[in-house]
């Protein structure tokens, strides 16, 4: 099965990745059929009509659950999402049905997002942040490359290959503190393009996500992963034009 996406995987992409990625996500809109590969299961997920800012803790858990990479973009108004492991009370449960099902049901409760297969990423927006200039995703970034490196120090060279650099200069990456669990470091060899095809780039090393929030005139970008059961660091940038 081939993705339909008019993106393509980084160039260090492993092919492996993309054929289990396409496996279970055919469509760069949603709106295509699920592969007969993928099995029926049930998804408890955090209902997104319970907060303002609360589909970010949906879309981790359908992540987790899926074992489906996804990068996600929160509302202006909102700071990047806290991992909830269980979706508690305020749960919606999808019974028996596929992963991109679940995930046009879940979306179809926040409907000012929208999703893409993004060379075989999952990236959940708000609509308008996918033809708005500004964005801090859509930012065209240089050349970098990061070897043996901590994927925090991967999205800190990210934000500092825009031009001008994106990162805040106060931030410090001391002690990354994203999943214990990687044990080997990730190498990137990023040949340019923008933010958001240098997380996808990023992420496709483990097995995770990311995610950018916003506050005041910065964005904040966190990894996670989808079995480590804290936080992971926050890296600050800069809105561009401000």
């Amino acid at each position: 099965m081939e993705l339909t996406d008019r993106g393509v995987p980084p160039c260090n992409t492993p092919m492996l990745l993309v054929l289990a990625a396409a496996l279970v996500l055919s469509a760069s809109d949603g709106s295509g059929s699920e592969s007969q590969t993928s099995a029926l299961r049930t998804f408890y997920l955090t209902d997104p009509r319970s907060g303002p800012c609360a589909l970010w803790t949906a879309m981790e858990q359908w992540a987790r659950q899926a074992r489906v990479r996804v990068g996600f973009e929160a509302a202006l108004q909102c700071s990047p999402g806290r991992k909830v492991l269980e979706a508690g009370y305020e749960a919606v449960v999808f019974e028996r049905t596929t992963p991109t099902r679940a995930l046009e049901l879940l979306l179809q409760l926040a409907p000012d997002f929208t999703w893409r297969n993004v060379g075989g990423i999952v990236v959940v927006r708000p609509k308008q942040a996918w033809t708005d200039p500004g964005s801090p995703l859509k930012q065209p970034l240089q050349p970098f490359q990061v070897t043996g490196a901590h994927p925090q120090i991967a999205v800190h060279e990210a934000l500092e290959a825009a031009q001008p650099p994106l990162l805040m200069p106060q931030t410090a990456l001391d002690g990354p503190t994203i999943g214990r669990q990687i044990r080997d470091r990730i190498a990137v060899q990023f040949d340019g393009g923008t933010l958001l095809d240098a997380l996808n780039a990023i992420i496709w090393e483990f097995e995770g996500m990311w995610q950018i929030g916003y506050t005041g005139k910065a964005f904040h970008v966190v990894l996670h992963t989808f079995d480590f059961e804290e936080d992971g660091g926050i890296i600050t940038g800069r809105l561009p034009g401000r």
